[in-house]
C-alpha cells in the first residue's frame, strides 16, 4: 500500500502474488484520492491520538491496523531513535508514514500538498511533490506486512512528529498520531549521538536514492540485517523491495515499463515484501528487516516534482540479490 496510489495506477499496473495484490489494490483508489478524499485533519482530533504515555525510551513500538496507529510510549527522549513497526491489518498491510511540518506550514497545508500528489494529472502531482518538499520534513518509517515488521532507526530532534497509515488517506480523514520527542539531552549530546549513528551506518550496507533517481546500491543485499539508507537528492524518495523472478534484469523490467506497464509484468513473483516509507532530501536512516533470500526489485514509485512520473518509470529501480 503505497502512500501514493494515484502513480502506478495511472498506468493501470495489476501485480501477482498475495502481498503484491493487495499493495497494488491500494493504487487502484486513484479516482478517489484525485476526487478529494483527503481532509485536513483538526488539530483537536490529532491530539486526542496521543496519550500521558511519556516516558523517556530509544525504542519506540509502533502498531497500525484498521483503527489507524499507535505508538507506546508516545514521547521520547531526542537523540537516536528506534522505531518497531508491526501491522495487525490482514486485508491490506499499513504504510507507516512520519513527517513534521516545516516553518508556519499547517496539517492542512501538508494534506492539501498530498492531495495534489495523489492527482492524476501530471503537472498537478509534480506541483504537489514540489509542495510536500517544501511544507513537511519526512521521516520514513515502514510499509509492512501482517507477520512481517520492520524498523527503522534515526536521530531525531526535540519536536512534534505525526505519524498515519497511509491507509487512512482512503477514507476522509486521516487519523493522525503524535510523537513528542523532548529536548532532554544538552546539544553537543545529540550532536555526538547523530556523528557515532552516521560512524556507525557507514560501516553498513549503504543505498543511496540520487538526484538522477537511481539506487546506487550493492548488487547483494543481507535477507536478515539492516541497511543504511541515504536522500542524497533535492526531492522526496522511498525504497521498496518486492520479490522478483531470478534472472530478472533492470533491463526486463525497464522494457516494461516503457511498454506502458500493461498487464501484470512478468517478473515479479509471490512473497513477503518491505518498503521504507518518504524521507526527505539528505536524511539518512536503518532499515532493519526479514526476508526470504532470493531476488528483489528496489524501487521509488514516488512522482518526480518535475513531470509528475513516478520515478520507477524514469528509472529508480535496481534488481538486487537477498542473501
Amino acid at each position: 500500500m503505497s502512500p501514493f496510489p494515484a502513480t502506478l495506477a495511472v498506468r493501470g499496473i495489476g501485480l501477482v502474488g498475495s502481498g503484491i495484490k493487495r499493495r497494488l489494490s491500494a493504487l487502484l483508489a486513484a479516482s478517489a484520492l484525485a476526487a478529494g478524499a483527503l481532509t485536513p485533519a483538526a488539530p483537536a482530533s490529532a491530539s486526542a491520538s496521543a496519550s500521558a504515555n511519556e516516558v523517556s525510551a530509544a525504542t519506540v513500538d509502533v502498531r497500525a491496523g484498521g483503527d489507524g496507529v499507535t505508538l507506546n510510549p508516545n514521547a521520547v527522549r531526542a537523540g537516536q531513535i528506534k522505531f518497531n513497526v508491526r501491522t495487525t491489518n490482514a486485508a491490506n498491510g499499513s504504510d507507516v508514514l512520519m513527517f513534521r511540518p516545516t516553518g508556519h506550514s499547517t496539517i492542512a497545508t501538508v494534506l492539501a500538498d498530498f492531495r495534489q500528489a495523489f492527482s492524476e494529472v501530471a503537472e498537478t502531482r509534480a506541483r504537489g511533490m514540489r509542495d510536500l518538499t517544501k511544507h513537511a520534513r519526512f521521516y520514513g518509517l515502514a510499509e509492512v506486512e501482517p507477520g512481517n515488521p520492520a524498523s527503522v532507526a534515526e536521530t531525531l530532534r526535540s519536536g512534534t512528529y505525526y505519524l498515519l497509515d497511509s491507509g487512512s488517506l482512503r477514507i476522509g480523514v486521516p487519523k493522525l498520531t503524535l510523537l513528542r520527542v523532548h529536548d532532554a539531552k544538552r546539544a553537543d549530546e545529540v550532536t555526538t549521538e547523530t556523528r557515532k549513528e552516521n560512524s556507525d551506518a557507514a560501516r553498513r550496507v549503504l543505498v543511496s536514492m540520487t538526484s538522477a533517481d537511481r539506487f546506487h546500491a550493492p548488487s547483494v543485499l543481507p535477507a536478515h540485517g539492516a541497511v543504511s539508507v541515504r536522500n542524497s537528492s533535492d526531492a522526496l524518495h522511498e525504497m521498496k523491495l518486492f520479490p522478483v523472478k531470478v534472472g530478472t534484469t533492470d533491463k526486463a523490467v525497464q522494457t516494461w515499463l516503457d511498454a506502458g506497464a500493461k498487464g501484470d509484468p512478468p517478473f515479479f513473483v509471490a512473497g513477503p515484501t518491505v518498503g521504507l516509507n518518504l524521507i526527505s532530501p539528505r536524511r539518512r536512516v536503518q532499515l532493519s528487516y526479514q526476508l526470504p533470500a532470493g531476488a528483489y526489485l528496489l524501487f521509488c514509485e514516488v512522482p518526480d516534482d518535475n513531470t509528475g512520473r513516478p520515478h520507477i518509470f524514469m528509472g529508480m529501480h535496481k534488481v538486487v540479490a537477498l542473501r
